[in-house]
């Protein structure tokens, strides 16, 4: 059975692998996924591009048209459908983001002219340029003082940021968080996500004050995720007390990556008597519970007993107890970051923001 860890990568490979075997998305070297095509919205944009093709049929003449005739377009509502299927149509290439654009600017024009209802376009214009991988336009797009108007949903950001993730722009990512700083669990993990991969000392003191005005604030139950980015952060710098610091917050000490955490914080600060307690822990819980599922990282291990004198009694309580849940089944090749950095599990109930916007 695959470990939560190997199941996220395998699903976001298997995600990745579905658009670009369609021709949308390019190669993105070691592809790293935050949160899934369908959290993001972006299934049902697939679903979308397979219902386009009932409606449209010739998708370059319909482009060609749209673009000689939607500026004269009088009604409203007619140019907004016209707009929503040429979302759907969208090809990655420069003829398509210029009509796009050109498109953009009418919007603007015609919403500020038009009083009745207006469709949110936003989101779904980040799902297109995520669908195709397109990070310096969604960026131009944000950044334009027209175009820009438009994104003014947490959905869209959330999108955009985790594409900027995706594409290793996490000073860009940053950037934009910081012009836009939305209220959100979702754009707090992939803040904190950007600082981990950054791995700077810099970085570590600034998710540190990014988690403290998150405390500040009192955000409503954030992911445990965001959290121990900035632990993780932590131990990796040889900075235990920060990392137990944040991880008070948590208390299910024995989720898979928390573990890892204090036993390196722990192995950091000298308190072996602390690790051989967990490990007794572990050993307990899977006979008396039948717990077959709270492994410690090989890495982890190897960390832990390289820090023990090799003379010192505590080495030999340490191989013993290694020894007993190696036997046991309980040690994972996975390292911390491959734990930290998995997607999240993919939801079962309606998509999140939905609620948001």
């Amino acid at each position: 059975m695959l470990s939560l860890c190997k199941f996220g990568k395998t699903l976001c490979a298997f995600q990745k692998s579905t658009l670009q075997s369609k021709g949308f998305i390019s190669q993105i070297n070691q592809f790293r996924c935050l949160f899934s095509a369908r959290e993001l919205g972006i299934e049902g944009y697939e679903k979308g591009r397979r219902d386009a093709e009932n409606f449209v049929t010739d998708p370059y003449k319909y482009k060609r048209k749209f673009h000689l005739d939607f500026g004269n377009e009088p009604d409203f509502p007619k140019f907004e459908n016209g707009l929503k299927r040429l979302l759907f149509v969208m090809e990655k290439d420069d003829n398509d983001i210029n009509i796009l654009k050109d498109a953009l600017y009418t919007l603007i024009r015609k919403q500020k002219e038009h009083s009745g209802y207006k469709y949110i376009f936003g989101p779904v214009i980040m799902r297109v340029l995520y669908y195709l991988n397109l990070p310096i336009v969604a960026i131009e797009f944000l950044d334009d003082k027209l175009i820009g108007q438009l994104f003014t949903e947490i959905t869209g950001h959330q999108v955009l940021l985790d594409l900027l993730y995706e594409n290793k722009m996490y000073e860009t990512l940053l950037r934009v968080r910081e012009s836009r700083p939305f209220e959100s669990k979702y754009i707090d993990a992939l803040v904190l996500a950007a600082y981990y991969r950054i791995n700077t000392p810099e970085a570590l003191d600034k998710a540190f004050d990014y988690w403290k005005k998150m405390e500040e604030i009192q955000v409503k139950h954030p992911f445990r995720k965001s959290l121990t980015f900035v632990a993780g952060m932590a131990v990796k710098h040889n900075r235990p007390e920060i990392a137990l610091e944040v991880l008070e917050c948590i208390f299910k000490d024995f989720h898979v990556t928390v573990r890892q955490i204090k036993l390196l914080a722990w192995c950091q600060l000298g308190r072996f008597g602390k690790i051989t307690d967990m490990f007794r822990t572990i050993i307990k819980r899977h006979k008396e519970l039948n717990r077959n599922d709270e492994y410690t990282s090989l890495e982890v291990l190897d960390k832990i007993e390289k820090s023990l004198d090799q003379n010192g009694p505590e080495l030999k309580k340490f191989l013993a107890l290694r020894k007993e849940i190696k036997s046991l089944g309980l040690i994972t090749e996975e390292t911390l970051d491959d734990m930290l950095c998995a997607p999240f599990p993919v939801k079962l109930q309606s998509n999140q923001y939905h609620r948001n916007k």
